[in-house]
Formats: structure tokens, C-alpha cells, sequence
């Protein structure tokens, strides 16, 4: 069961490493890249996908996957295809601009991408493309969810709607989230504390309410931009840690119950599918019902309702899930999978670190589902072996 992957630069160290596990037969997990367990972790668990939301975007997320993998660049061009003549600008643009020459410039793609109206079927398309990249690497998930946004993607991961339907379906949730909120689009901050603790500091503030149930050393409060700000100072007066996060809007409050009628609409003109494997909601903590029309009911809840990750994780985990990947930008929810089972035997993994090149990430969750889940050993070493980038 050891796996190994790195430069030639650490080779000698990692191969030191890996040989003391094996003698002593430990667990070795080495992000410069040499692994090695003893017995696979996921012999009686399964894999789970999960996906991130808004909040995790920035430009050029899935560049070199993008550039590798055609599968990748199809689910983009597919929503671009799908929202043509949406934005002021193609959608690819937005995910892939010409380069910065200035920290300005930056901040400006950087903000384009943020529009909440863009940031959804950004995210969408990429995380559809790493769905179908790792499908076609023979990683195919036991249950699958999302995160705020993210349960979008994992509706579609299940077949519950394909790629322009759910390109079509993002657009219009981010457009309409900003139409409603007429007087103040809101924002939101991290709390480093857990529900209970939070929803006591803030009691009594006006126009805040919690949006996210993350982990038990994180919640996300949503509130209007004034009151957030006030929020954040007065939970740091009491010795709580907050800041704000760079989002365009206050997700999962009321001030954006407008959208959620709207939203209901559209959701009854898509040809939704049941899920065809399990999909676990934010709202109940628990599987998405087969019926579609339950999906529908569920889902135009889902904007306005807490998001409880904390439950979520823990019902996933209960059902058998033990690889949790993120199929996503950057690695936010990997790490609160991991704070939320701390001990119990599990392994979090992501698709991308914005620190690290993306075939090198590819690579490293491969080896870690080798290692972990016999299942997919023979599916990944045969289909990679036809893949030139992969091989290694």
C-alpha cells in the first residue's frame, strides 16, 4: 500500500521516510509526497464528494487541469455556451483573464469574479469539470454534497440536472440574490467559536443572523453590511475572534428571502431528476428524498435556510463515508471535515491547493485513494496509465 510521488530534490528524504514506516508498519502521510498504511482505511467506508460555495472562487482556480484534461475545458465551455450573452464578457474570460500586471489589476479580476452572478456558474463549471475528470480517472463516489452553493453541484454529480441546466440555474439564483436585496446585498464573517456560543454573543443585535454551521470552532454569521461590521467589533470585544470573508452577499438570511420565490419558479420549469446515489442536504442534515418533486421543495428552501455542515458531516460519516474529497477551489471544506471528525478514522483530501500545481495535486489525491480504498486501485492504475500527463 505505499505510494510515492515528489521532485528529485526530496526523493532521498521521502524514501528514508517511507522505508522506516514500512519497517515499523505506521501510518506515513508526507505532503512531500511518500505515503504508507498499513491495511486500506476504506475497506468497509466509502467515498464521498463534497463542493465547495462561493467564497472559494479566485481566477485561474482549475488552470492546469483545464489545460490537461479536455473533459475539464468542456464542462466550462458548455456553461459558457449556456450563458452566452449572460455577462459583459464571455464566462471563460472571468475564470481565466489576461495576467495582472499590477496588484490593482489583480484585485480587479479578482473582484470580477466575486460578482455573485458570475462567482455561481464559475464555480459550477469547474467543479462539474473535476466531477468528470475523476470519473473518467475511475473515481466514482458512494454519496456526495456541497457546501452553500456547492449543493448545486452535488444535485448535479447525481444526475438530478445536467451541466446547462445547472449553468442556467446558477446564473439566475446569483442574478436574482442581487435583485432582491434592494437596500443592502449584505455580508457575512467567520466566527471562531461554535453555534451555541455565537448565537448567544449576537443575541440582541439587529439584522444578523447565523448563516453556517461549519464546525465546532467555526460559525459564519450573515447580516447587513453595517451590521456585520458592528457584530464583528462587539464579538471581538468579547474576546471572540471574527472577521469578515470576501463574499458579495448574506447568504442563508432573510435578506435574500426575496430570490427564494423566484428561485422556486425556475426550479419548476427543470426537467429534475431523482438522485441517482445519495445526496445529503445542508438545510436537513440529512439524504435528499428521491422524489423530484421533494428535490424542488427542498432546494428553494435551501437559500434561505442555515447551512449545518457540523450535522451533515457527522450524518455522512454515520452512513459510512471515510474519504471525504473536495471537489473545489482551495481546501476549505477539507479542513473542516477535519475539524469536525478531529479523531475518528477518516481522510480528507482536496482536488486543488491554489499553493500547488495542479497535475502534482492530482497526483497526490490519486495516490491517497490507492492507498486508502482498495476498490479504486485497479480502476485508477489502468485508466492513468493512458493518460501521458499522469505518468509517473
Amino acid at each position: 500500500q505505499a505510494r510515492l510521488v515528489g521532485s528529485e530534490m526530496c526523493i532521498r528524504d521521502s524514501l528514508s521516510a517511507l522505508r522506516d514506516a514500512v519497517d515499523s508498519r505506521r501510518e506515513l502521510a508526507d505532503p512531500a509526497g511518500a505515503w504508507f498504511t498499513p491495511e486500506p482505511m476504506a475497506d468497509d467506508g466509502q467515498l464521498a464528494l463534497v463542493f465547495p460555495g462561493q467564497g472559494s472562487q479566485y481566477p485561474d482556480m482549475f488552470r492546469d487541469l483545464a489545460i490537461h484534461f479536455p473533459v475539464v475545458r468542456e464542462e466550462i465551455e458548455c456553461a459558457e455556451s449556456a450563458l452566452e450573452n449572460a455577462f459583459e464578457r464571455p464566462l471563460g474570460y472571468y475564470l481565466f483573464p489576461p495576467p495582472a500586471f499590477s496588484p490593482e489589476e489583480k484585485k480587479r479580476r479578482a473582484d470580477a469574479l466575486r460578482d455573485t452572478r458570475i462567482a455561481q456558474p464559475a464555480l459550477g463549471a469547474v467543479e462539474r469539470g473535476g466531477i468528470r475528470l475523476l470519473s473518467d480517472l475511475g473515481v466514482t463516489p458512494d454519496m456526495v454534497a456541497g457546501h452553500s452553493y456547492g449543493e448545486y453541484v452535488a444535485l448535479s454529480a447525481a444526475g438530478v440536472f445536467d451541466s446547462a441546466e445547472l449553468a442556467r440555474v446558477s446564473e439566475a439564483r446569483g442574478r436574482w440574490i442581487v435583485e432582491a436585496a434592494t437596500r443592502d446585498l449584505g455580508t457575512m464573517a467567520a466566527v471562531n467559536a461554535d453555534g451555541p456560543t455565537t448565537a448567544e454573543a449576537i443575541a440582541g443585535l439587529d439584522e444578523v443572523w447565523i448563516a453556517n454551521y461549519n464546525s465546532p470552532s467555526q460559525t459564519v454569521i450573515s447580516g447587513t453590511t453595517e451590521a456585520i461590521a458592528t457584530a464583528v467589533d462587539h464579538l471581538r470585544d468579547r474576546g471572540i475572534d471574527a472577521r469578515q470573508i470576501p463574499v458579495s452577499c448574506g447568504f442563508h438570511s432573510p435578506l435574500v428571502a426575496a430570490a427564494r420565490d423566484r428561485l422556486a419558479e425556475i426550479l419548476t420549469t427543470l426537467p429534475i431528476a431523482a438522485p441517482d446515489r445519495t445526496v445529503f442536504s445542508n438545510a436537513t442534515a440529512d439524504r435528499y428524498p428521491e422524489d423530484p418533486r421533494a428535490v424542488r421543495e427542498l432546494l428553494s428552501d435551501h437559500l434561505v435556510t442555515p447551512v449545518r455542515f457540523v450535522d451533515e458531516i457527522a450524518a455522512m460519516y454515520d452512513e459510512g463515508a471515510r474519504i471525504f474529497l473536495e471537489v473545489g477551489p482551495k481546501a476549505v471544506l477539507t479542513g473542516l471535515v477535519k475539524h469536525n471528525l478531529k479523531e475518528r478514522p477518516h481522510l480528507a483530501l482536496s482536488l486543488d491547493r491554489p499553493d500547488r500545481p495542479g497535475l502534482l495535486q492530482l497526483l497526490h489525491v490519486l495516490v491517497h485513494v490507492l492507498r486508502s480504498d482498495p476498490r479504486f486501485q485497479q480502476e485508477i492504475l489502468g485508466r492513468a496509465q493512458s493518460v501521458p500527463c499522469l505518468l509517473y
